[in-house]
């Protein structure tokens, strides 16, 4: 090879292969300490690492890979000045507190602004922008535009503040470390010392900072190697946009260009002709062969389990090792834990390239809750949540458990020492002995101390109450990846308190954390070899591997929606090119995303699969990709028939390719046992089931499970304790309580009586929006609807947002929610009854100062409570009739099948009624009628009311009508059937029995982790 050349090629050419070759030459000859390989991560250094093990037999030394984070460390030899990511966020949010940016005002508390600062600041200094040097290369850069924005000011301010209080620290960022390796190349050209041949492999892209440093090292280094992904015969090929600027910027220091033509990766003519012609203007369409498979999933959790099945398959009856296999996102963040649990059901050993969020993890919230404890002394919940967390040793949940049901029937201790005494009083000798060990450490850091003393403490404290933590284990790993990264969080932290010497609360010192927590992530140290590899589309680019999954293909997702920049628009950026700056618009975001696609599909050397789910988890269509269209156009449709594999969401059984346990098989044949064919051909499915019945049917587990699916044995509680607490215990039930145990006992059981909740959703959901708009409307009227309702939307949805990750729905969430609002207002103004909105937000029945009294109701002999929140209550001049106002932010058709369950003579929703009864009996009013308002795509009414006072409450279209004693039947008819209801679910009923199967299920119902039902046996109390 020449001594200094750029490889250029199109993917699988051999441009890696190439350096790898050159690398295993240098080690034969003992040169590997000359040799510097830059390469865009570290997870792909690690992997080249690997695959250099396993090619080249001899040992070498393993300092000789870096990133550009990595070299610029060792070059500047100041590691311990560096600050990690989180203590970059932790300034970042003192800049935003502390300093004057009016046009930051309004989003400086969001927590998604925090990282968009980040990014702006940190794409400034890698293009070597710093306070000194913003006036000059940003602000009059800008000024040929219409004028420079006050953001653009705020921004120069923030980052002057950033770096003022970074030097004052005594610490540097990484962009300031890529900096200081760039001056040290400058200032010294005896640097980088013993080396003599560069490699720079799997970049389409530098920084400004980073071909500064390439431009240095090429021309001291005697051989220089660089590859890039580029077609020098299809110069304007759209797949190389992205990498066109880097090739000419390569050019300029001095690299000689030498093409390579081929495909070494893949033999298999599919593979190749997908190379070879996406995003391309190809010529005439090929038969699509085996080695390309499309499925189209119903939702993301069924395109997750069909991969895990195949992948299964692969090593049972092909004999494909796992570490052959690879399953690519465009971004794993979002589906890391899905493939994890998916992978584990199936058995499946997976290594996720992807750092996790630190706040979801159990240990680091029993950390925070630990420290709460010792700040705040002891709180009911926190206690609670701490002492069922399985981290505290020597404690028996029996314990806990006797703990929990003593403070449901007595409450809660108020002080440490009561809480003391109370576990004394109860004979719970761990629990007692656990609470005094945290009462006498909290009393010694009561006060103000310095940083490291009550870091010290804290962390002390952690590890006298707690199990030690170790390697070993299924969730060992992750607990000590968390709690390392837990003291980072402690260190990092110093740089607000004067390196660890001011003198603050442990009460603060929490809040610090916990903030910090909110945007730390870990990752875990994985060298295992025999495993699933799951890499995102930046990591792909160092990857081939025989088999590979490419998920989630899908609109918005891959490529993402391209958004303007906050701080930058793209007029901005190009006035900022113009300069000699390197700040990417939107145009070339979008060829970056082709290009990585290009290099995701074509890692696969001969099978290569891709998948997406038709539907999201709230059931909303999805788009496919225009990128998976792209791959489509190269074959005939003939062809790709064979090739692809849809699924209906009523297909919810495993077809035969991915069948891969005996329960597969067994519910297949129980699926087909109780079908109806007619005379003639047996279907093939039919005809499989039966031939696979004919097999099972001497196994004696087979025949108990097909005896169990048959019988009418229901599960049930049979703890006399149990069920004596459920029959007796002090308790109001909700029309969302008594709906559960309509749909499912279960389900009640676990909602009302276990008291178990829902994980958190990391977007905006349903129930988000719907809080936004219930306190926008509640704010409104209750300020005589004189003021801007738009601001107080705008208030509301930053609040309720505000922790949740920003996307592209959730600002369509947003404006489809100011049309609500606006439809919603328009509407009251042509509303033609004579109350008016006079209470908001009414509680009753509530364990709350602010609640009105339960609607009491005979069940079984015994006086049970109704309780529930009503939206809205408009009255008449006088305060004597009242009329009730429920705001569904839900499809109108959805809200209309509520009304219609709310009024039949089927009664299975009592919203209407128990909040009509509410208003007679819980607050001193005279009902006339009760609405429900639907407001997501127009608003409609659906209401029920007394025909005699129709003129008083103006009855919509959609309105049920009743005379007197029809108002009083429906009223009594349903506390009849409430009281039924009411009455079963006292008697313990935990039957797994779903009134509507399709809401069963994960992402459907929210018991679906811990119930043991599986709707597809069948049988007499289960569904077909």
């Amino acid at each position: 090879m020449g001594s200094r050349l750029l490889l250029t090629g199109r993917a699988g050419s051999g441009k890696t292969h190439a350096i790898l070759q050159r690398l295993m030459q240098l080690a034969r000859n003992n040169r590997l300490g000359e040799v510097l390989l830059l390469l865009p991560t570290q997870s792909q250094v690690d992997h080249l690492r690997g695959v250099l093990l396993r090619e080249c037999a001899t040992a070498f030394r393993d300092d000789f890979a870096h990133t550009f984070f990595t070299f610029s460390r060792a070059l500047s030899k100041a590691p311990e000045q560096l600050l990690p990511e989180v203590g970059k966020d932790y300034l970042l949010g003192e800049v935003l507190r502390l300093e004057s940016l009016p046009s930051f005002d309004r989003v400086r508390e969001t927590r998604g602004f925090r990282a968009l600062l980040g990014g702006a600041i940190k794409e400034l200094k890698q293009n070597a922008v710093l306070p000194e040097h913003y006036q000059r290369r940003i602000l009059e850069s800008l000024e040929g535009m219409d004028g420079v924005r006050p953001r653009h000011r705020d921004l120069g301010k923030a980052l002057f503040a950033y770096q003022q209080r970074l030097a004052a620290s005594g610490r540097i960022d990484q962009e300031d470390l890529e900096l200081m390796a760039l001056k040290s190349l400058e200032s010294d050209p005896g640097l980088p010392e013993g080396k003599s041949v560069l490699l720079v492999d799997g970049f389409h892209d530098f920084t400004g900072v980073q071909l500064g440093i390439l431009a240095l090292l090429a021309r001291r280094c005697s051989e220089a190697i660089f590859t890039l992904s580029f077609d020098e015969a299809r110069p304007a090929s759209p797949v190389f946009e992205a990498s066109k600027a880097t090739r000419e910027n390569l050019l300029k220091i001095g690299l000689e260009v030498r093409e390579m033509r081929g495909n070494r990766r893949s033999a298999d003519p599919t593979l190749r002709r997908l190379e070879e012609g996406l995003f391309g203007n190809a010529a005439g369409l090929v038969e699509a062969g085996a080695s390309l498979k499309l499925l189209r999933c119903a939702r993301r959790e069924d395109e997750v389990e069909s991969i895990a099945r195949r992948i299964v398959r692969l090593v049972r009856e092909e004999g494909v090792p796992y570490r052959d296999i690879a399953v690519l996102y465009h971004d794993l963040g979002e589906a890391a834990d899905l493939l994890e649990g998916t992978f584990r059901r199936f058995g499946i050993p997976l290594r996720i390239y992807q750092p996790r969020a630190l706040d979801r993890h159990p240990l680091a919230g029993f950390l925070l809750d630990l420290g709460r404890t010792l700040a705040e002394g002891p709180k009911r919940e926190t206690i609670l949540r701490l002492l069922r967390s399985g981290y505290i040793e020597g404690l028996g949940l029996e314990e806990v458990d006797r703990l929990d049901q003593r403070i449901r029937e007595q409450g809660a201790p108020s002080s440490g020492r009561e809480w003391t005494d109370f576990g004394d009083d109860l004979q719970l000798p761990g629990i007692a002995r656990w609470l005094r060990r945290l009462r006498a450490r909290g009393e010694r850091i009561r006060g103000k101390h310095t940083h490291d003393a009550l870091a010290s403490a804290w962390i002390g404290c952690f590890e006298e109450v707690a199990l030690p933590l170790g390697e070993q284990g299924e969730d060992g790993p992750s607990e000590c990846a968390v709690y390392r990264e837990f003291i980072e969080l402690l260190e990092s932290s110093k740089v607000l308190h004067d390196g660890g010497k001011a003198q603050i609360t442990l009460g603060r010192l929490v809040e610090v954390i916990q903030e910090g927590a909110a945007y730390a992530t870990f990752r875990l140290q994985d060298r295992r070899r025999e495993v699933v590899n799951a890499i995102n589309a930046y990591e792909a680019r160092q990857w081939e591997v025989p088999y590979l999954f490419v998920a989630g293909v899908l609109e918005r997702q891959f490529p993402p929606a391209p958004l303007e920049d906050l701080f930058f628009n793209d007029e901005a950026r190009r006035a900022l090119n113009a300069r000699g700056l390197r700040f990417p618009d939107r145009e070339w975001r979008q060829s970056e995303e082709r290009f990585l696609f290009y290099m995701a599909v074509t890692r696969a050397r001969r099978r290569l699969h891709l998948s997406h789910a038709r539907s999201d988890s709230q059931e909303a269509p999805t788009l496919a990709s225009f990128f998976l269209r792209e791959v489509e156009k190269l074959f005939t449709p003939e062809s790709l028939k064979s090739c692809v594999t849809q699924r209906s969401p009523s297909e919810v059984l495993p077809v035969p390719d991915e069948m891969v346990s005996l329960d597969d098989v067994d519910r297949a044949i129980f699926q087909a046992l109780e079908e109806r064919i007619l005379k003639g051909r047996i279907p093939p499915r039919i005809a499989l089931a039966a031939a696979l019945y004919q097999r099972r049917r001497g196994d004696p587990e087979f025949l108990a499970r097909l005896h169990a699916a048959l019988s009418e044995t229901r599960p049930a509680l049979t703890d006399a304790a149990l069920l004596q607490d459920i029959a007796q215990r002090q308790t109001a039930f909700s029309n969302s309580a008594l709906t559960a145990f309509l749909q499912c006992p279960y389900l009640h059981f676990a909602q009302k009586w276990m008291r178990l909740e829902a994980l958190p959703e990391p977007q905006v959901g349903a129930v988000d929006l719907g809080q936004v708009l219930h306190g926008t409307l509640k704010d409104y009227f209750e300020g005589g609807a004189a003021g801007d309702p738009l601001v107080l939307l705008d208030r509301h949805f930053e609040q309720r947002t505000r922790a949740r990750a920003i996307t592209f729905r959730r600002r369509t969430d947003y404006w489809r929610l100011r049309a609500a609002l606006v439809e919603i207002l328009e509407a009251e103004k042509r509303r033609s009854a004579r109350l008016r909105p006079s209470r908001f937000e009414v509680p009753f029945g509530l364990e709350r100062e602010s609640s009105h009294p339960a609607v009491p109701i005979l069940s079984a002999g015994r006086e049970e409570k109704l309780s529930g929140i009503i939206d809205r209550i408009d009255t008449d001049s006088d305060g004597k009739l009242g009329y009730v106002v429920d705001y569904k932010y839900s499809d109108p058709s959805r809200v209309r099948d509520q009304f219609k369950a709310s009024v039949s003579g089927d009664l299975t929703n009592f919203q209407p009624a128990i909040y009509l009864l509410a208003l007679r009996e819980a607050l001193g009013l005279e009902p006339v009628g009760a609405e429900l308002l639907a407001a997501k795509t127009g608003v409609q009414r659906f209401a029920v009311g007394r025909e005699s006072l129709e003129e008083v409450w103006g009855a919509p279209e959609k309105s049920e009508r009743l005379g007197e004693a029809d108002f009083e039947g429906f009223l009594g008819r349903a506390r009849t059937v409430m009281a039924d209801l009411i009455a079963s679910a006292r008697t313990g009923d935990i039957d797994t029995r779903p009134k509507d199967p399709e809401a069963c299920g994960p992402g459907a119902c929210d018991a679906a982790d811990v119930c043991r039902y599986d709707r597809w046996l069948g049988g007499k109390y289960k569904g077909d």
